[in-house]
């Protein structure tokens, strides 16, 4: 913990901040979880897409699992200094990989922020301040291919490629651990190639 970090602990804790959250990591990683499978998305009335969700609980378990090698278990201990030294595991070699990441963090840091532990009156939020407000984010250089604008890839355009999935003939086995796979791809930034192919 960093001493700004043990600052601001120390005085949220004064007031009384923080302190009632005793929600695990994984606990809230389920509740995040369900709240973005039943909650309509912004400026559209569809629900979040199964790959969207799969996305979100792959780099939230990272996190976790991380956490957890360092002995973190409670939300309300995760700081700038933890979730910095776990973006720096990852293999990623994609700025806009990284950034796609980053971002999913964020909107579960969110997620902690505006919503309170349960349902009862006056419950507290999950979280009472933002222990990644200076996480800086990944800068995409638009004069690299590898995360240029054009080559990274969209969700309409995903979710067309994995229908194409469906037009092949395969078995069910296979085609389950196709997707996978693309998946797996998608996080590691590695999935411009797969139009083309799937195309073909």
């Amino acid at each position: 913990m960093t001493t700004g970090e043990l600052t601001t602990f120390l005085a949220d804790h004064k007031k009384g901040f923080g302190v009632s959250s005793g929600l695990t990591i994984a606990g809230t990683i389920t509740k995040f979880l369900d709240h973005k499978e039943k909650a309509p998305r912004k400026h559209t009335a569809r629900k979040i897409t199964s790959d969207s969700l799969y996305r979100y609980k792959f780099v939230l378990d990272s996190l976790n699992e991380f956490c957890a090698s360092k002995g973190i278990v409670l939300i309300k201990d995760i700081t700038f200094s933890v979730v910095d030294a776990w973006s720096d595991t990852w293999n990623l070699d994609s700025q806009a990989a990284k950034r796609g990441r980053q971002e999913k963090v964020r909107n579960f840091i969110k997620f902690c922020l505006s919503h309170a532990v349960d349902d009862k009156p006056k419950s507290p939020r999950i979280l009472a301040t933002n222990p990644i407000a200076e996480w800086e984010s990944f800068a995409l250089d638009k004069k690299d291919d590898a995360v240029s604008q054009a080559r990274i890839i969209r969700p309409k355009v995903l979710a067309k490629i994995m229908n194409a999935v469906d037009e092949v003939d395969m078995t069910p086995e296979n085609r389950v651990r196709v997707k996978a796979c693309m998946r797996l791809q998608l996080e590691a930034g590695l999935l411009s190639w797969m139009p083309s192919c799937c195309t073909r």
